[in-house]
């Protein structure tokens, strides 16, 4: 396990060895990464009642979520059906709108966004900011033994559903303040498997779902 000193020193020579980018030089980061079918991203971090704060960029696509009435998950948990952490859009008899849930607290906004726009969205106890609007809201308790899931999220704690099929562009996971994951979209050079590769521990996140991501042009 390196410690902060050389994490920092690692971090400087992999930007020096790939000519001046954000990775090691056998990924290339890319402007998105793309779902499709049931694919899906693990974090491996299980989010906290107070501390977990969440900021994502997205982008809608014509292609609809797969968990009832065309319910897109961004990403989340929910252990107890609608008892978790996430965000979705609902797509309802009554209208379409972003929802968070944060424990036994569900809150609907008033906001939808077009395809074609980009999302810049964060999350945190009492409140969530879209695109600057910002809403307020009661929390619940929050007890969860999975991790966080982009494009889909745990439901029951165990099985996995609603495939939100989206653009992707990041993802950063703040934990007390700290920053805990920092994904960036990416691909291997060497097979070209494409992911999300996290800048915090250095680890590359492939798809744990079926199905293949697609991506945007090389940064």
């Amino acid at each position: 396990m390196m410690n902060y000193l050389q994490k920092k020193k690692q971090a400087l020579l992999n930007y020096v060895s790939s000519g001046g980018g954000r990775l090691p030089s056998e990924y290339q980061e890319v402007e998105y990464i793309q779902s499709h079918t049931a694919e899906y991203i693990n974090t491996g971090y299980i989010p906290s009642q107070d501390n977990t704060r969440v900021n994502v960029g997205f982008e809608l696509t014509n292609e609809s979520g797969t968990y009832g009435d065309k319910t897109i998950f961004i990403w989340g948990v929910d252990p107890q059906y609608d008892r978790g952490y996430k965000l979705d859009r609902q797509d309802r008899a009554s209208g379409i709108k972003y929802r968070v849930c944060f424990g036994s607290s569900r809150y609907t906004t008033n906001l939808d966004s077009e395809v074609g726009t980009k999302m810049n969205v964060e999350v945190a106890k009492g409140y969530a900011d879209f695109n600057g609007t910002t809403f307020t809201f009661s929390q619940g308790a929050l007890t969860v033994t999975k991790p966080i899931t982009i494009f889909a999220v745990y439901r029951g704690n165990s099985v996995l559903t609603g495939y939100g099929r989206f653009i992707f562009y990041y993802m950063q996971i703040y934990d007390n303040g700290t920053l805990v994951r920092d994904f960036v979209p990416c691909y291997r050079k060497a097979d070209d498997v494409i992911g999300l590769y996290d800048l915090v521990n250095d680890v590359f996140y492939t798809n744990a779902g079926s199905g293949t991501f697609t991506k945007g042009q090389d940064v």
